[in-house]
């Protein structure tokens, strides 16, 4: 059987990055909700990034724009990630 259709070994995955991704996001939102102006740097892991639970897509379906930057890329004036302008 191949790991990735071990029972155990899905749920370990969804414990240590999808669970993980939701509550990193809700921290990212509630710290960039108590200083709107200030710009952010967010950095996690490699695995934290992919498919429908990574981190980037939690971020776009809350409404935020979000930008993946490589090592060679210059920092952006502009923040990386932003909040959704007040309704």
């Amino acid at each position: 059987m191949a790991a990735s259709e071990d029972a155990d070994v899905k749920a370990l995955a969804k414990r240590l990055l999808d669970d993980r991704n939701v509550l990193m996001v809700d921290r990212l939102l509630e710290r960039t909700a108590k200083a709107p102006g200030k710009t952010y740097f967010v950095l996690v892991g490699a695995g934290h990034y992919p498919g429908p639970e990574g981190i980037l897509a939690l971020l776009e379906k809350k409404g935020l724009k979000t930008r993946r930057l490589a090592a060679d890329d210059p920092l952006p004036a502009a923040a990386a990630v932003t909040t959704p302008a007040a309704k």
